[in-house]
């Protein structure tokens, strides 16, 4: 499909324009979300390879703990994960439940170390203390820590965009 196609121009256009001024759904989100899945969708039809193109500029992710000040906290091993909430990509999306959420910065940390962390590590089968006794962080020196990387997402990076979803259930640990 090309944009002076007669398929773009009197059914795909009206067909996104419509669900994304209408009123009943306003917020930015919704909106958003129907970007999203139309110009995926819109690439698809022309050359399915540009959808891998079109993913790889998006990212979901998850925090181990969430600051009502707005802080991000995310705590991984190999870095892999943590690495591309910082770099790479256009947007990322955030999808965190209840139970990350915290007052304070230092009360995130606290949760993404003592309790997250801990529950992860012994999900995992990781033979270091906090994944035996799955209470708290020891600050191991264990081989095996899955706690090695800590990044702290104040704002999201210069040309990039976040947004946090905050699901109102528990998810994850």
């Amino acid at each position: 499909m090309v944009f002076s196609s007669t398929t773009f121009l009197f059914l795909f256009l009206p067909i996104v324009l419509i669900a994304y001024y209408n009123p009943i759904f306003k917020s930015l989100p919704f909106k958003n979300a129907v970007l999203i899945v139309s110009s995926i969708f819109f690439y698809a039809w022309g050359e399915p390879v540009y959808v891998l193109l079109m993913l790889g500029s998006i990212l979901i992710n998850w925090a181990l703990g969430l600051a009502e000040t707005g802080e991000i906290i995310n705590i991984d091993g190999a870095g892999n994960r943590v690495a591309s909430t910082l770099y790479g990509h256009e947007k990322i999306y955030y999808i965190v439940g209840r139970n990350k959420l915290a007052k304070t910065y230092d009360d995130a940390l606290w949760r993404a170390r003592n309790i997250a962390s801990p529950k992860n590590a012994r999900k995992l089968g990781r033979k270091t203390p906090c994944a035996v006794n799955a209470d708290k962080c020891y600050d191991c020196k264990s081989p095996d820590r899955i706690c090695r990387g800590l990044v702290v997402m104040w704002e999201p990076m210069m040309n990039m965009e976040a947004e946090v979803i905050l699901i109102d259930e528990e998810l994850g640990f």
